[in-house]
């Protein structure tokens, strides 16, 4: 609800955490959309870290993710068997999935080199 000072920052907590829930939200930017307020409102008065906010954020993320990985571990899609291995592969083996492990040697090593002096003229 607006007021003459603008809105009341407990209502608007409250309203983004049902509307988190409800519409299962997992973007900041969804939730000031989804209760009404501004991007600048939102960021200003430090809606973004609020502890019931970042939980149930968190929480539907959990939540996503889990559903993804359980439908990802019975299909027969390839590329779903490739995404979830990305996901539970060690480090090493995600790279080698992706070819992406550059690994850059910056050793120094002192290198001396013998150079012939000049003719006597």
């Amino acid at each position: 609800m607006r007021t003459k000072r603008g809105y009341d920052k407990e209502e608007m907590i409250a309203k983004a955490v049902k509307a988190i829930e409800k519409n299962k939200l997992v973007y900041h930017d969804e939730v000031w959309s989804a209760i009404g307020v501004s991007e600048a409102w939102y960021y200003k008065n430090g809606i973004q870290k609020v502890q019931p906010i970042k939980q149930a954020l968190e929480k539907q993320k959990i939540n996503v993710k889990q559903k993804l990985r359980k439908r990802w571990l019975g299909s027969k899609n390839p590329t779903s068997e490739i995404a979830l291995y990305k996901l539970m592969g060690t480090e090493d083996e995600v790279h080698r999935l992706n070819g992406s492990n550059m690994k850059i040697d910056t050793t120094v090593r002192e290198i001396r080199v013998k150079l012939p002096t000049p003719p006597d003229e």
